[in-house]
C-alpha cells in the first residue's frame, strides 16, 4: 500500500558508501529531474587509452577508438566506474524495466568509498581500510 517517488539500491558489496553520498545523490535526482543518478568515481583504467579487448581478428585492440589516440591517460576522455549506488525515479524505473536508464547523471564519490568487494584481494583491501580507519562512513 505504499507509493514511492524515489528508491535507492545500494549494493552490499560496496560497504564504504557514505550516507552523505546517498543523500547527495537523492538531492541531485530531485534537482535535475532526471531518471536516475548513479554513484561513480573517475576510473584510471580507460578504454580509450589503456584497456584492450580481443578484436574480430583475434588480436588485441583498444576498446574504444578516437580519431587521434591520446598520448597519455590524462588526455583521454574521462570515464567513470559505477560503484553500487543507484538512485531511481520509480516511475521511470518501472517504465524502462532496466537498471540502467536513459537520462541518468553521475554523482561522484571518492574511489575509496566506492571500493567493490568482488575478489579476495578487494576483501583484504577493505579489511585494511577498516583496520587503519582510512575512511569514516
Amino acid at each position: 500500500g505504499y507509493k514511492f517517488d524515489i528508491f535507492v539500491n545500494r549494493d552490499c558489496t560496496v560497504p564504504f558508501i557514505r550516507s552523505f553520498d546517498v543523500k547527495g545523490a537523492i538531492a541531485l535526482l530531485k534537482k535535475k529531474e532526471c531518471n536516475a543518478v548513479y554513484g561513480v568515481y573517475k576510473q584510471h583504467f580507460n578504454p580509450y587509452f589503456n584497456m584492450m579487448e580481443i578484436g574480430s581478428n583475434g588480436f588485441l585492440t583498444f576498446c574504444k577508438k578516437l580519431k587521434k589516440r591520446p598520448k597519455s591517460r590524462q588526455q583521454a576522455p574521462i570515464v567513470f566506474q559505477l560503484n553500487g549506488l543507484f538512485v531511481y525515479n520509480v516511475d521511470k524505473f518501472l517504465k524502462y524495466n532496466s537498471a540502467i536508464l536513459p537520462k541518468s547523471l553521475p554523482y561522484e564519490i571518492p574511489s575509496e568509498c566506492g571500493l567493490m568487494i568482488d575478489t579476495e584481494l578487494e576483501f583484504k583491501i577493505a579489511e585494511m581500510i577498516l583496520k587503519q580507519k582510512l575512511i569514516s562512513i
